[in-house]
C-alpha cells in the first residue's frame, strides 16, 4: 500500500491514519507520499522527526521497522515547487491551487499506474482545496482497490498540541477548556 497524504500545518493526521490503517489491518503501507508547502514541511519536520521523534515512537509502538516504510526523511521534505522553483510557502491564490492540483494529479497517476501498488489517499491533512485535488485525482486515476481515506479525531485529542497516535503509555497534558487549562490523565 501506498499512503499518498496532504498534510500542512498538522503532521499527527499521518500518525494517526498509519496507526488506523495498522489496527484496522489494512497493512503493510510500505510507501508514504507527502504533498505540502513549504509551511507544512517544517511543520512536518518538527514533528515527526523533531524533539519528540513521533514517527520512531508510532513504530515502536506498533512493533514495526521504522525503515520497512519508504518514507521521506527530513531532507528530503519538501513543498510543491511554484512556477519560479522555489517550493510554494502556502496556497493563497488561484496560480498556487493550479500548481498544486496539477502536482496531485501527476502524483495520484504515477502511483495508480503500478499494477502491484494499492494506493490510498489521505484527505485528512492540508487546505480543504488539497483535499479536494487528490480526492478529484483519486476519482480520476484510482482503481477499484485503491482508497481515500479521512480521519476524525475525538475530543479531548484533537487539542492536545503534541498528540500524534493513541499510545499504551499513560501521560498527564494540560488540556484546554473554554479559557482555562485542566491537568487530564490520558
Amino acid at each position: 500500500i501506498t499512503l499518498i497524504a496532504t498534510i500542512g500545518s498538522s503532521p499527527a493526521v499521518l500518525t494517526e491514519a498509519i496507526y488506523a490503517l495498522h489496527h484496522k489491518a489494512l497493512w503493510p503501507v510500505t510507501e508514504v507520499v507527502i504533498v505540502t508547502t513549504s509551511h507544512g514541511a517544517s511543520h512536518i519536520k518538527n514533528g515527526l522527526y523533531g524533539e519528540n521523534k513521533a514517527w520512531i515512537k508510532l513504530c515502536d509502538e506498533l512493533k514495526i521497522n521504522p525503515y520497512s516504510i519508504r518514507i521521506p526523511v527530513i531532507d528530503e521534505i519538501r513543498g510543491v515547487a511554484g512556477k519560479d522553483g522555489k517550493e510554494l510557502e502556502d496556497i493563497r491564490n488561484s496560480d498556487d491551487d493550479r500548481i498544486i492540483a496539477e502536482h496531485i494529479q501527476k502524483v495520484v497517476k504515477m502511483y495508480t499506474s503500478d499494477k502491484t501498488k494499492r494506493v490510498f489517499g489521505l484527505l485528512s491533512g492540508g487546505r480543504k482545496t488539497m483535499g479536494s485535488h487528490l480526492m478529484s485525482a483519486m476519482q480520476i486515476f484510482g482503481r477499484r482497490d485503491d482508497k481515500l481515506i479521512h480521519l476524525l479525531i475525538s475530543e479531548p485529542f484533537e487539542r492536545i498540541k503534541d498528540f500524534y497516535f493513541p499510545s499504551h503509555d499513560t501521560y498527564t497534558m494540560n488540556v484546554q477548556s473554554g479559557d482555562n487549562f485542566q491537568s487530564q490523565q490520558f
